[in-house]
């Protein structure tokens, strides 16, 4: 189904992981220059966060369902792949990225 294959690439060290988290990093490099955000870039960034939100949780649910299904998919909580070292960076900087959005994106300054 669309739901667990997309929780299984959100929950490995996948292609569209670093594609969500890049679109976070940008915003936060942004944000951090003190501009604002455009706003296809802030309705990307903001969507990237919902998606990470939404992974957070439905994992618990998708870990147990795979548990008792003796299911060989290998998936790894978010929680534990956000704090891997950032292939764009070389940092394990992924968290940071998301703190330097948690303020701005929840209120006017980007809009």
């Amino acid at each position: 189904s669309p739901g667990y294959l997309l929780l299984t690439l959100l929950l490995n060290d996948s292609p569209l992981l670093l594609k969500i988290m890049t679109v976070i990093e940008s915003a936060a490099k942004v944000l951090g220059k003190a501009e604002r955000l455009k706003d296809a870039h802030l309705a990307a960034t903001q969507n990237a966060v919902k998606v990470l939100v939404l992974t957070l949780e439905t994992q618990g649910e998708m870990l147990r369902l795979l548990r008792d299904s003796n299911a060989t998919a290998i998936v790894t909580p978010l929680q534990q792949l956000l704090l891997t070292v950032n292939p764009t960076t070389r940092n394990t900087d992924f968290i940071l990225h998301i703190a330097k959005l948690l303020v701005p994106l929840n209120t006017d300054v980007t809009t």
